[in-house]
């Protein structure tokens, strides 16, 4: 894509997009670290300890190329494969994406940590209490490559509301043992209970009440009406009459609603 700007767009145009993405990225970045190192949240994890590394050997490739150490090479070398990966991260990959990758340069990056160590392993043991917080103690958390629920007081409903209103809805709502739309929900992302009126967010924390095994598909509310005959999940989540609620067939079965949403079956 950031190729594509300079061809179809010109210089001044690719270089804007490069400083924008790299900014964008990196805020991202950091945001992802800290909300790993609060709630255990796996790409922040993952983030965390390889920028970790990667200031590792920067500040080792400064310390060792004064002292004119031969193995000043090997940490220039890690630190060059790091910032080209997460280069490649900012450029070409998402966020979702590319943290898989940072494993094995976590990996790599521990192993040649010991080899430059020349016998005295006490950074080594800070380094293996650091990943034993992050990957043991921070990560065990179910919700492990899931955005972490928040319960701030912009949440429309508490963690406890939700698994609550999941038992209710687990008789209704089975999950098939066979990959298919019965196992799918189209949500509505933004709606309004008038069509004078602008479309708002909807009280998306509710997804996280419907019975684990579905997958939540997240829907314009133009799209669901223009294509509601069409529609190949078996359910759909609306807000609570919202203009969805009211472009539904008479054939939908409503087993959930209150306030805010209402959940049907549609076939």
């Amino acid at each position: 894509d950031w190729i594509s700007e300079f061809k179809n767009f010109g210089i001044v145009a690719g270089i804007n997009n490069l400083f924008t993405t790299l900014l964008h990225m990196l805020v991202a970045i950091a945001q992802s670290c800290f909300g790993g190192l609060k709630s255990g949240y796996a790409i922040g994890i993952y983030f965390f300890v390889f920028l970790f590394f990667t200031i590792l050997f920067l500040c080792a490739w400064v310390k060792r190329k004064r002292k004119k150490d031969e193995t000043s090479g090997l940490a220039l070398a890690m630190l060059g494969c790091d910032l080209a990966m997460l280069a490649a991260i900012i450029y070409m990959y998402s966020l979702h994406d590319g943290f898989r990758h940072l494993l094995i340069f976590i990996v790599a990056g521990e192993l040649l940590a010991i080899g430059l160590s020349k016998g005295n392993y006490s950074k080594e043991l800070i380094t293996v209490l650091v990943l034993l917080v992050l990957f043991v103690i921070k990560g065990k958390d179910p919700v492990y490559f899931a955005v972490p629920y928040n319960e701030a007081n912009e949440s429309v409903i508490t963690i406890n509301k939700a698994q609550d209103i999941r038992n209710e809805l687990e008789p209704f709502m089975q999950v098939s043992e066979d990959l298919s739309w019965d196992n799918t929900v189209d949500m509505v992302l933004m709606d309004s209970d008038d069509v004078s009126k602008d479309p708002v967010l909807i009280a998306w924390q509710y997804g996280y009440a419907l019975p684990k095994g579905l997958a939540v598909n997240l829907c314009t509310s133009e799209f669901l009406i223009d294509n509601m005959d069409s529609l190949k999940s078996r359910y759909i989540m609306v807000m609570t009459n919202g203009t969805v609620e009211e472009a539904l067939p008479e054939t939908a079965e409503k087993f959930f609603g209150d306030e805010n949403i209402s959940i049907y079956k549609l076939r």
